[in-house]
């Protein structure tokens, strides 16, 4: 384990400055990803960071989407990951919740647990809340924002869906 662990913390020292660039390469995804798992959270916080620039190009992007979910599903709580999160918000939710890969990083944001960066979902939620309903993705989060009844963003979820008459069936 020990062994393991020095390896990890190697290639950790030499994916740094290049994080999005392997993000995008199949193979060399796997060894970040390694990282991820193997490193405590100070030791892969610079993924996070590396990751915020451009954050929502790799939420959305085929195959560093998966880097991205890892990070909010491993490290939701850390404060780069935050960072992270926080960074998307300023971007575009509206376009993460309506992608195909943005999705699953707009889902494992509401399933972290953590009450401020599911926030950031909910209100693009229920800013559009009628739109995102009907769409081919974004339904599947409304969904889910449903079952999120313990934040104060819901109630406003479930009165715009209760506003249009035709909306409940």
């Amino acid at each position: 384990a020990d062994g393991a662990l020095a390896a990890a913390r190697v290639v950790a020292s030499r994916l740094r400055g290049s994080v999005a660039q392997v993000a995008r390469c199949s193979a060399a995804k796997v060894m970040l990803q390694d990282v991820l798992v193997r490193l405590p959270p100070h030791e892969v916080s610079f993924v996070a960071e590396e990751l915020a620039d451009g954050a929502l190009r790799h939420a959305t992007h085929p195959k560093t989407h998966s880097v991205v979910l890892m990070l909010i599903e491993r490290y939701a709580r850390e404060a780069a990951t935050a960072r992270f999160v926080d960074s998307l918000a300023t971007e575009s939710l509206t376009d993460l919740c309506t992608h195909k890969f943005g999705n699953s990083v707009a889902s494992a944001i509401l399933s972290c647990g953590v009450p401020r960066l599911q926030g950031h979902i909910m209100a693009c939620l229920s800013s559009q809340a009628q739109r995102f309903a009907r769409h081919r993705f974004a339904s599947q989060l409304m969904e889910q924002a449903l079952w999120q009844d313990g934040l104060p963003e819901h109630a406003l979820i479930v009165a715009s869906l209760m506003s249009t008459r035709a909306s409940v069936v």
